[in-house]
């Protein structure tokens, strides 16, 4: 779950819920499915549902299966019906605001070049 604030007010937009499978963790990998379905809640705890055309389009592979679309629809529903348990569960950051002595993080110039 990722919080959102509008970086020229500092308003607080919300929380943004990406749906996937439960994370396989081994020595080497982590294995997940994304269910392309998201879920935005707004502050005042308005769900809306995102990305219905990734699954349709995603629906067509084999990357996505009916069985996953079904659990991502069921979890949202859950979230849908209590919003705020979840953001109690993963907690509520709105309130809080980085020491002002951090300032900007910055990128080494080759950023976006790939490792040789």
């Amino acid at each position: 779950m990722l919080h959102f604030w509008d970086p020229r007010t500092h308003e607080f937009l919300g929380w943004y819920v990406n749906l996937e499978s439960v994370k396989h963790v081994d020595a080497e990998h982590i294995d997940t499915v994304d269910w392309h379905l998201d879920l935005l809640i707004s502050p005042d705890f308005a769900v809306t549902w995102k990305d219905e055309d990734e699954v349709d389009a995603a629906m067509g592979t084999s990357y996505l299966r009916d069985e996953d679309v079904a659990a991502a629809r069921a979890v949202g529903r859950r979230i849908e019906e209590d919003p705020r348990a979840l953001i109690d569960a993963i907690g509520d950051w709105r309130d809080y605001k980085p020491p002002t002595s951090w300032g900007l993080l910055s990128l080494p110039e080759d950023w976006d070049r790939p490792a040789s």
